[in-house]
């Protein structure tokens, strides 16, 4: 009796062992869940551009501080070429620190796009993956109809081949739509610090927010003094000037005085044009969002009037006054409408990132922030 029970309970330890690992195994290869706001995190930190700039900030601040102990004192007006040199030399190097500062944020703030831009990615890639299996099974139930039709001599030869081409396309496209798909997660894990072959679950979905009413000149304002472009244009003129300020007339291995004029009127008209551009930059920004919120509006009804098509086409399916091929064409016309309103509705929400923050526009470019190219070739 006790070598039953022993040998029953030696039974059970064995297939608890077999089962345990196996559980545990599906465990591991669940998805996880990823949110953007966690996505935007995981790639600030993983980011190397960031702490190549964190490096830049502290490396420029040294070299400042160096140079302020080097000068006895602050120049004043007309100096020796020497002192004038060491002094323009601290005045620059204080400049690269406050730049390298903003440079760090510049490039978190690219970054934080970056992210946004790559996890909507997954999800319109997700959407057309979907939209082509559902071409690809109507493009095979019409070649199927196709089949059946030439057999009982309802079509032509012609008519059969363009099924089959059909068919074939969709088949191509379903293939595309399936890497493309696998491409986007690629770009969200390298940017993320994902391994490349993990297919996170996006729990988010962005959703449609009007742009606030904003006040153009003061908008056109904050941009100009946050602007890092506008920022250290101005900074040249500025140090065009303290070298004007602090010419040596008795040193004769520099350029004339006309020439360090002539580079400060240039350094001034490089910041002015620095500023127009901006400012002509965040108007037509505007407007283009505008011009997207009137668009977002007809798209919605043109969702609102696919649906109604599709609910009417339902109903005349069931009474037997539409075919199945016309519900399918229904749904695929709804689900074509829905994949551009939510597109647009992502596109939208990046560039309000952009109106906010003009130097991420490169993003936008197609040119991905530094962090992601240079995480992608580590």
């Amino acid at each position: 009796m006790h070598k039953r029970v022993i040998i029953l309970m030696l039974a059970a330890f064995l297939i608890c062992s077999i089962i345990s690992p196996a559980i545990a195994g599906d465990e591991a290869v669940q998805p996880r869940g990823l949110t953007i706001e966690q996505a935007i995190d995981m790639a600030l930190t993983h980011s190397k551009s960031i702490r190549q700039a964190s490096y830049d900030v502290n490396r420029s601040e040294e070299v400042r501080d160096n140079l302020a102990q080097q000068l006895d004192y602050v120049p004043r007006g007309q100096t020796d070429y020497a002192t004038g040199q060491l002094y323009t030399g601290l005045v620059t190097s204080d400049m690269y620190y406050r730049m390298a500062q903003k440079t760090l944020t510049m490039e978190e703030d690219k970054v934080m796009l970056s992210a946004y831009k790559a996890y909507t990615d997954v999800i319109k890639a997700g959407q057309e993956l979907e939209y082509a299996q559902k071409s690809f099974n109507q493009a095979a139930w019409l070649q199927n109809v196709a089949y059946l039709s030439y057999e009982q001599g309802m079509i032509s030869q012609y008519d059969k081949t363009a099924a089959e081409v059909q068919y074939q396309a969709a088949q191509n496209s379903l293939n595309t739509a399936r890497q493309s798909l696998d491409n986007a997660f690629l770009t969200l894990n390298q940017l993320i610090g994902l391994d490349p072959g993990e297919s996170p679950t996006l729990l988010d979905k962005p959703a449609f927010e009007t742009l606030e009413p904003v006040n153009m000149d003061e908008k056109i304002a904050k941009t100009l003094n946050a602007s890092p472009s506008v920022w250290l244009a101005e900074q040249a003129a500025k140090i065009a000037e303290t070298q004007l300020d602090l010419y040596d007339f008795t040193y004769q291995g520099q350029d004339p005085y006309e020439v360090k004029e002539v580079d400060v009127s240039k350094a001034k008209l490089s910041a002015q044009d620095a500023k127009e551009q901006m400012s002509q930059f965040i108007r037509t920004l505007h407007n283009n969002l505008l011009t997207m919120e009137q668009g977002y509006a007809s798209l919605q009804e043109a969702v609102r009037l696919a649906q109604e098509d599709l609910r009417i086409k339902k109903l005349k399916h069931e009474i037997g006054l539409a075919t199945r091929t016309e519900v399918q064409a229904a749904e695929l016309a709804l689900q074509a409408q829905q994949k551009s309103l939510d597109a647009l509705a992502f596109q939208h929400e990046a560039w309000k990132l952009v109106f906010d923050k003009p130097w991420t526009f490169s993003v936008m470019m197609g040119s991905t922030s530094t962090s992601a190219a240079s995480d992608t070739v580590q």
